[in-house]
C-alpha cells in the first residue's frame, strides 16, 4: 500500500487498547474511556503508528505525502511533540509515544499498565510512588549514554585526524 493510500485510509481502526475513527479524526482510549480530537496531520501520525509504520521516513512519507520531500526533521519532532500533549491533556501518559532513537517511533501501551500497578503498590515505598527512584534511574542512563557518545565522537575524530596525518606525511616523503 502506497503513501497516499495509507493517508488516505478513511476505515476505523482498532486494537485492544484504542480506536482510531478515521472520518471523525478521534481517537479512543478503551480503558479511560477518553475520546480525543486530532488534527488531520495528527490523525495520519496515529495512524502510521496503529499500522506498524515506525520508520521516520515511512511517517514523514504518510503524514506529509504532497510535500514530504520539503519535510525537516524538525517537522517530524514537532508532530510528535504535539500528539504526547495532546494525549497529556486528556490525562493519557506521553510515553505511550515511545522513541526508539536512530530509527522512528511506536505505541507502548505498557506504560499505562505500569502507571496502574504503581498506584497499587504498598504506600510505605515512597520511590514508586514520587516516581523519584525510576527519574533517577533514567537521568543515569542518559548520562551514560551521552558519555558514550561523546568518547566515541571524539574517538572518531582523533582517528580520522591521524589517518589525514599519515597521508600527508606519505606524501611529504
Amino acid at each position: 500500500m502506497d503513501a497516499h493510500s495509507i493517508a488516505l485510509n478513511n476505515t476505523q481502526m482498532e486494537n485492544e487498547e484504542v480506536v482510531l475513527n478515521n472520518n471523525d479524526k478521534t481517537l479512543l482510549f478503551k480503558k479511560e474511556n477518553v475520546i480525543i480530537e486530532m488534527t488531520e496531520l495528527q490523525r495520519r501520525f496515529m495512524l502510521c503508528l496503529l499500522s506498524g509504520i515506525n520508520k521516520k521516513n515511512d511517517i514523514i512519507r504518510v503524514v506529509w505525502f504532497y510535500n514530504h520531500e520539503t519535510i525537516s526533521d524538525n517537522n517530524y519532532h514537532q508532530m510528535i511533540f504535539q500528539c504526547r500533549s495532546l494525549l497529556s491533556r486528556h490525562g493519557i501518559p506521553a510515553q505511550v509515544i515511545k522513541t526508539i532513537p536512530r530509527f522512528g517511533v511506536m505505541l507502548s501501551f505498557q506504560t499505562r499498565t505500569q502507571k496502574t500497578t504503581a498506584s497499587i503498590e504498598p504506600e510505605n515505598d515512597t520511590s514508586s510512588r514520587t516516581g523519584q527512584g525510576n527519574k533517577f534511574s533514567e537521568n543515569v542512563n542518559y548520562r551514560v549514554v551521552l558519555t558514550i557518545t561523546l568518547l566515541f565522537s571524539a574517538v572518531v575524530l582523533m582517528g580520522a585526524s591521524v589517518w589525514h596525518f599519515i597521508g600527508e606525511y606519505h606524501q611529504f616523503i
